[in-house]
């Protein structure tokens, strides 16, 4: 299996070309969003605090791969969805059970 192979997992994907799953696509714009105001809230903290702005990245990162999965759908796209996911739920546990 190459790398550039097409993925068809999603309901919503009707072939291999670009753009074939527009909601999913630009519904990725919410993690942007997201990134955008935690990062103005991380700001106005006035203190460093280095998880959460690696957190913060992360979500920016999540919402990136997604929408190059949701726009390209092939392996590397996907991989490039799911490992941030992963470092993030694995990351977010590590600090949560640091933190609480």
């Amino acid at each position: 299996m190459s790398l550039f192979d097409h993925v068809d997992i999603y309901c919503e994907r009707v072939s291999p070309d670009l753009w074939n799953e527009p909601f999913n696509t630009v519904s990725n714009i919410a993690f942007f969003v997201a990134a955008g105001y935690l990062l103005e809230l991380y700001k106005q903290q006035h203190r460093k605090d280095n998880e959460a702005a690696a957190l913060i990245i992360i979500i920016a990162l999540v919402g990136s791969g997604s929408f190059l999965f949701h726009l390209y759908a092939n392996v590397l796209t996907m991989l490039s969805d799911v490992i941030p996911i992963e470092i993030f739920v694995f990351y977010y546990l590590w600090v949560a059970l640091r933190r609480f």
